[in-house]
This record gives structure tokens, sequence and C-alpha cells, in this order.
């Protein structure tokens, strides 16, 4: 993974209905690897409470939110 290069993509947490900027944040950063994988690193102090409506996704780093 480089870290030293900026990220290919942000990782954001969401609920699945009613998304409000309460219930959604980015949470980390993704890096594409040469051999097509993408290693994740979450933001320091990160912490994921799990519950049925939560969503993991990647989203391109470029992209407006």
């Amino acid at each position: 993974m480089a870290e030293s290069r900026r990220p290919d993509f942000r990782l954001k947490a969401m609920t699945r209905q009613g998304v409000t900027p309460e219930r959604k944040g980015t949470i980390g950063a993704g890096w594409q690897n040469d051999d097509g994988s993408i290693a994740i690193k979450l933001d320091p102090f990160v912490q994921i409470s799990g519950a049925d409506n939560l969503v993991i996704m990647l989203f391109p780093a470029d992209q407006d939110d």
C-alpha cells in the first residue's frame, strides 16, 4: 500500500434510509494496489457500530459528495 500517495478512494459509512449529514461520514481511505486489490485504512479513532441499516462503501477520491 502506498500511503505516501493520495488515496484513490474514500471510505464512507451511512444509513440506508434517511441519509442526512448527521447519518453519514468519511471514515477512511483506500489505495488501489498493483494486483487489483484495494488496501483500506480507517481514520484514527473511528468506531463503527453495526446496525441493520449501516452501509460502508468506497467512492472515488475525486468524486464530489
